[in-house]
């Protein structure tokens, strides 16, 4: 047995050693992590950090008129989603509370804040495959389970390493399970055609919120695996 796994790895180095190509290989990014908007709380958050970048930019006499940028505006200027409405009124808030002076007619104002929504759904893309490593983990406790069984006085002791590899298998789980669905917020200060301040942030959110998100451009992603 101890000299076949030991030809199967030489045979296996043999091939790694002697892999080439014609062509540069796929690269994957290295490992990150993008936060995730569940909560109106975290619209809250993000209105904040964008008011506190605003004002840093803005000089000490400027006044800030929110224009509509939704596809579908009624004449009270607002848009026709949830996050467009609120995320309108939670910035107002966010800069009046820094000294921010606001506008409510753009011809009073001398700088001009847009707010842009885009929304990416990732079509094929479920939940990321388990880390190298996850599978080996797991059969390795149950491995343990069945050991411990046949040798411990105490059958209830058993329980443990089932429960390590259950903990486990959770842990990885909650992991992979990524979100299918992006936003991306890109919120923007001109004044004389010209840019003052401009950010753009990325988060998931939960497919069953699309609806929140959607008065504006919705890109569908598909990939093949």
């Amino acid at each position: 047995m101890k000299k076949t796994v030991g030809c199967l790895l030489i045979l296996l180095l043999a091939g790694c050693a002697g892999k080439f190509s014609e062509y540069p290989e796929a690269k994957s990014y290295p490992h990150s992590t993008q936060q995730k908007l569940q909560a109106a709380y975290h619209w809250k958050v993000l209105a904040a950090n964008e008011a506190e970048l605003i004002s840093s930019k803005l000089p000490p006499s400027g006044i800030v008129y929110l224009a509509c940028t939704a596809s579908k505006c009624d004449g009270k200027n607002k848009g026709s989603s949830i996050f467009d409405n609120t995320y309108r009124d939670l910035l107002t808030s966010e800069m009046v509370n820094r000294g921010i002076k606001i506008s409510v007619s753009e011809s009073g104002a001398d700088h001009k804040l847009a707010v842009n929504v885009n929304t990416v759904e990732h079509i094929d893309r479920n939940s990321l495959p388990p880390k190298i490593g996850y599978r080996t983990g797991v059969l390795s406790f149950l491995a343990g389970l069945g050991t411990s069984a046949n040798n411990w006085s105490e059958p209830a002791l058993a329980l443990i390493p089932l429960s390590a590899a259950s903990d486990l298998h959770q842990y990885w789980a909650d992991r992979a399970d990524e979100s299918i669905t992006e936003v991306i917020i890109t919120t923007q200060v001109t004044s004389n055609d010209q840019i003052v301040s401009s950010n753009s942030s990325i988060y998931y959110f939960n497919s069953n919120d699309f609806d929140h998100y959607q008065s504006q451009t919705r890109l569908s992603v598909t990939g093949n695996r």
